[in-house]
């Protein structure tokens, strides 16, 4: 599916797995594990086969960066055009566009693979 997140950007998100599953009388939400491809010119293609086997213990989410794959406008040329700073932005705001995942901040790791807090520069 399309998610909007601002004027004229429209990332592709594919989804396996349900976010509520029964548990005994009521509903309980499972984790969310949402997947964010490398770039330029990828798509979220690569962990399907892998990762989509994790539905029945987690919903995965998975999300095509603007200018990537299946999502509106995507071309080389405008993936490698792309800041990557917007990359994270947009994370964020498709994880504030479905109400089913959750509103944590997302992490990321820099170049030289150390975890660093996204609010950080």
């Amino acid at each position: 599916m399309q998610v909007g997140i601002a004027p004229g950007v429209r990332l592709f998100v594919d989804i396996d797995g349900a976010a509520l599953v029964p548990d005994g009388a009521a509903l309980r939400a499972k984790p969310t594990l949402i997947l964010l491809h490398g770039g330029p010119g990828h798509d979220h293609s690569g962990f399907k086969p892998l990762f989509s086997q994790l539905a029945d213990i987690a919903q995965v989410g998975y999300v095509d960066h603007r200018g990537h794959g299946h999502s509106a406008g995507s071309s080389l040329a405008m993936a490698r055009a792309t800041p990557t700073h917007y990359y994270e932005n947009d994370a964020r705001n498709v994880i504030g566009s479905n109400r089913q995942w959750p509103s944590g901040r997302p992490r990321s790791s820099n170049r030289r693979g150390r975890r660093r807090n996204s609010n950080t520069r």
